[in-house]
Protein backbone atom coordinates (compact mmCIF):
# COMPACT_ATOMS: atom_id res chain seq x y z
CA UNK A 1 0.00 0.00 0.00
CA UNK A 2 1.61 3.47 -1.02
CA UNK A 3 1.28 6.65 0.86
CA UNK A 4 -1.33 8.11 -0.77
CA UNK A 5 -3.71 4.89 -0.07
CA UNK A 6 -2.62 5.38 3.35
CA UNK A 7 -3.64 8.71 3.76
CA UNK A 8 -6.77 7.88 2.03
CA UNK A 9 -7.61 4.84 3.93
CA UNK A 10 -6.64 6.82 7.19
CA UNK A 11 -9.99 8.95 6.60
CA UNK A 12 -12.42 5.84 5.68
CA UNK A 13 -15.38 5.15 8.63
CA UNK A 14 -15.64 1.82 9.64
CA UNK A 15 -18.37 0.90 6.96
CA UNK A 16 -16.13 2.31 4.02
CA UNK A 17 -12.96 0.68 5.29
CA UNK A 18 -14.76 -2.59 5.26
CA UNK A 19 -15.71 -2.17 1.97
CA UNK A 20 -11.85 -1.05 1.26
CA UNK A 21 -11.05 -4.12 2.62
CA UNK A 22 -13.74 -6.18 0.23
CA UNK A 23 -12.14 -4.47 -2.74
CA UNK A 24 -8.83 -5.18 -2.07
CA UNK A 25 -9.60 -9.33 -1.22
CA UNK A 26 -11.18 -9.68 -4.97
CA UNK A 27 -8.46 -7.41 -6.44
CA UNK A 28 -5.90 -9.83 -4.63
CA UNK A 29 -8.25 -13.36 -5.96
CA UNK A 30 -8.69 -11.84 -9.20
CA UNK A 31 -4.55 -10.57 -9.40
CA UNK A 32 -3.64 -14.36 -8.32
CA UNK A 33 -6.05 -15.25 -11.45
CA UNK A 34 -3.87 -13.28 -13.47
CA UNK A 35 -0.51 -15.43 -12.47
CA UNK A 36 -0.43 -17.62 -15.14
CA UNK A 37 1.01 -20.35 -17.26
CA UNK A 38 2.89 -19.15 -20.23
CA UNK A 39 2.55 -20.78 -23.45
CA UNK A 40 5.06 -21.02 -26.68
CA UNK A 41 3.57 -20.11 -29.93
CA UNK A 42 5.27 -20.03 -33.18
CA UNK A 43 4.29 -17.52 -36.03
CA UNK A 44 4.55 -18.69 -39.72
CA UNK A 45 8.32 -17.89 -40.41
CA UNK A 46 9.16 -19.31 -36.94
CA UNK A 47 9.23 -16.53 -33.89
CA UNK A 48 8.33 -18.34 -31.11
CA UNK A 49 6.99 -15.98 -28.09
CA UNK A 50 5.32 -16.36 -25.45
CA UNK A 51 1.48 -15.02 -24.01
CA UNK A 52 -0.91 -16.46 -21.33
CA UNK A 53 -2.88 -19.23 -21.55
CA UNK A 54 -5.74 -17.73 -20.16
CA UNK A 55 -5.54 -14.97 -22.47
CA UNK A 56 -5.17 -17.35 -24.57
CA UNK A 57 -7.99 -19.68 -24.07
CA UNK A 58 -10.94 -17.09 -23.38
CA UNK A 59 -9.59 -14.46 -26.41
CA UNK A 60 -9.43 -16.94 -28.89
CA UNK A 61 -11.83 -19.62 -30.14
CA UNK A 62 -9.17 -21.26 -31.61
CA UNK A 63 -6.92 -21.82 -29.29
CA UNK A 64 -9.47 -22.29 -26.84
CA UNK A 65 -10.62 -25.35 -28.71
CA UNK A 66 -7.38 -26.37 -29.24
CA UNK A 67 -7.10 -26.48 -25.09
CA UNK A 68 -10.44 -28.19 -25.04
CA UNK A 69 -8.41 -31.21 -27.18
CA UNK A 70 -4.93 -30.53 -25.57
CA UNK A 71 -4.83 -29.33 -22.41
CA UNK A 72 -1.14 -29.58 -22.37
CA UNK A 73 -0.67 -27.54 -25.83
CA UNK A 74 2.14 -24.70 -25.81
CA UNK A 75 4.14 -26.39 -22.94
CA UNK A 76 7.63 -28.16 -22.39
CA UNK A 77 8.91 -26.88 -25.78
CA UNK A 78 5.54 -28.12 -27.51
CA UNK A 79 4.98 -24.72 -29.11
CA UNK A 80 1.39 -24.59 -30.64
CA UNK A 81 2.39 -23.77 -34.51
CA UNK A 82 -0.03 -20.81 -35.96
CA UNK A 83 0.51 -21.08 -39.73
CA UNK A 84 -1.26 -18.02 -40.58
CA UNK A 85 -0.05 -15.47 -38.62
CA UNK A 86 3.52 -13.80 -39.03
CA UNK A 87 6.18 -12.66 -37.00
CA UNK A 88 5.08 -9.60 -37.47
CA UNK A 89 1.13 -9.55 -36.55
CA UNK A 90 1.74 -11.86 -33.66
CA UNK A 91 3.02 -9.94 -30.88
CA UNK A 92 -0.35 -7.35 -31.27
CA UNK A 93 -2.34 -10.45 -31.48
CA UNK A 94 -0.57 -11.43 -27.77
CA UNK A 95 -0.62 -7.85 -26.45
CA UNK A 96 -4.37 -7.32 -27.37
CA UNK A 97 -5.69 -10.48 -25.96
CA UNK A 98 -3.56 -10.45 -22.90
CA UNK A 99 -4.73 -6.62 -22.19
CA UNK A 100 -8.01 -7.16 -23.44
CA UNK A 101 -8.08 -10.26 -20.65
CA UNK A 102 -6.36 -8.42 -17.59
CA UNK A 103 -8.65 -5.92 -18.00
CA UNK A 104 -12.17 -7.85 -18.52
CA UNK A 105 -10.88 -9.75 -15.11
CA UNK A 106 -10.34 -6.02 -13.66
CA UNK A 107 -14.09 -5.43 -14.64
CA UNK A 108 -15.48 -8.49 -13.38
CA UNK A 109 -13.57 -7.88 -10.36
CA UNK A 110 -15.15 -4.74 -9.41
CA UNK A 111 -18.61 -5.92 -10.64
CA UNK A 112 -18.17 -8.44 -7.99
CA UNK A 113 -17.48 -5.60 -5.47
CA UNK A 114 -20.38 -3.91 -6.75
CA UNK A 115 -22.58 -6.70 -5.40
CA UNK A 116 -21.22 -6.98 -2.57
CA UNK A 117 -21.73 -2.92 -1.58
CA UNK A 118 -25.42 -3.54 -3.11
CA UNK A 119 -25.73 -6.37 -0.65
CA UNK A 120 -24.52 -4.61 2.63
CA UNK A 121 -26.83 -1.10 1.42
CA UNK A 122 -29.63 -3.75 0.80
CA UNK A 123 -28.63 -4.57 4.93
CA UNK A 124 -28.63 -1.25 5.52
CA UNK A 125 -32.25 0.16 4.08
CA UNK A 126 -34.05 -3.06 5.87
CA UNK A 127 -32.32 -2.29 8.97
CA UNK A 128 -33.41 1.39 8.64
CA UNK A 129 -36.59 0.49 7.99
CA UNK A 130 -36.87 -1.34 11.21
CA UNK A 131 -35.35 1.80 13.64
CA UNK A 132 -37.91 3.67 11.87
CA UNK A 133 -41.06 1.20 12.94
CA UNK A 134 -39.43 0.78 16.02
CA UNK A 135 -39.46 4.53 16.70
CA UNK A 136 -43.16 5.43 15.41
CA UNK A 137 -43.97 2.69 18.03
CA UNK A 138 -42.36 3.67 21.02
CA UNK A 139 -42.98 7.08 20.67
CA UNK A 140 -46.77 6.52 19.74
CA UNK A 141 -47.68 8.75 23.27
CA UNK A 142 -45.26 11.57 22.53
CA UNK A 143 -45.88 11.70 18.83
CA UNK A 144 -48.08 15.67 18.98
CA UNK A 145 -44.81 16.85 21.62
CA UNK A 146 -42.05 15.10 19.07
CA UNK A 147 -44.25 17.40 16.27
CA UNK A 148 -43.42 20.46 18.25
CA UNK A 149 -40.47 20.07 19.08
CA UNK A 150 -39.52 19.43 15.38
CA UNK A 151 -41.16 22.43 14.13
CA UNK A 152 -39.16 24.74 16.45
CA UNK A 153 -35.96 23.42 16.04
CA UNK A 154 -36.14 22.73 12.28
CA UNK A 155 -35.37 19.27 12.28
CA UNK A 156 -37.42 18.63 8.54
CA UNK A 157 -37.16 14.92 8.75
CA UNK A 158 -38.78 14.44 11.87
CA UNK A 159 -41.21 16.85 11.55
CA UNK A 160 -42.54 14.96 7.85
CA UNK A 161 -42.55 12.05 9.96
CA UNK A 162 -44.78 13.32 12.77
CA UNK A 163 -47.15 15.19 10.98
CA UNK A 164 -48.38 11.87 9.27
CA UNK A 165 -49.61 11.46 12.48
CA UNK A 166 -51.56 15.27 12.89
CA UNK A 167 -55.42 14.97 12.94
CA UNK A 168 -55.04 11.16 13.85
CA UNK A 169 -56.95 10.39 17.45
CA UNK A 170 -55.33 7.13 18.71
CA UNK A 171 -51.69 6.05 16.93
CA UNK A 172 -52.50 2.22 16.81
CA UNK A 173 -50.38 -0.25 16.13
CA UNK A 174 -51.78 -0.39 12.59
CA UNK A 175 -51.98 3.37 12.05
CA UNK A 176 -47.95 3.34 13.42
CA UNK A 177 -46.70 0.88 10.67
CA UNK A 178 -48.84 2.75 7.77
CA UNK A 179 -46.81 6.08 8.99
CA UNK A 180 -43.49 3.92 9.20
CA UNK A 181 -43.86 2.02 5.96
CA UNK A 182 -45.15 5.48 3.93
CA UNK A 183 -42.33 7.57 5.77
CA UNK A 184 -39.47 4.85 4.92
CA UNK A 185 -40.99 4.96 0.94
CA UNK A 186 -40.18 8.40 0.99
CA UNK A 187 -37.06 9.28 2.56
CA UNK A 188 -34.87 5.88 1.50
CA UNK A 189 -35.04 7.24 -2.33
CA UNK A 190 -34.30 10.52 -1.04
CA UNK A 191 -31.14 9.44 0.73
CA UNK A 192 -29.79 7.09 -2.31
CA UNK A 193 -30.84 9.65 -5.37
CA UNK A 194 -27.03 11.27 -4.67
CA UNK A 195 -25.54 7.69 -5.20
CA UNK A 196 -27.55 7.15 -8.30
CA UNK A 197 -26.80 10.44 -9.15
CA UNK A 198 -23.21 10.12 -9.09
CA UNK A 199 -23.14 6.44 -10.29
CA UNK A 200 -25.13 7.75 -13.54
CA UNK A 201 -22.51 10.79 -13.95
CA UNK A 202 -19.59 8.08 -13.68
CA UNK A 203 -21.41 5.81 -16.23
CA UNK A 204 -21.89 8.81 -18.65
CA UNK A 205 -18.39 9.93 -18.90
CA UNK A 206 -17.71 6.35 -19.89
CA UNK A 207 -20.36 6.59 -22.69
CA UNK A 208 -21.90 3.38 -21.60
CA UNK A 209 -25.36 5.46 -23.08
CA UNK A 210 -23.63 6.95 -25.91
Amino acid sequence: MDQHEQQMVSTLSDEQLAIHRSYLRYRLYFDLKDVDDMISVRSSDNVVLEMKKSAAITQSGVLGDLFDLIPTAGHDGDEIALRQVSSLVLPKIISFCQKNYKFTMRIESTVMLLKHILEHLTGTVDAYKAWITRFVNTSRPLFSYLHEAADYLQIPTLFELTSMAVGVGDLNENLARDISDRYAGLSIPRMLSPMGTEAYSVLSQLNFFS
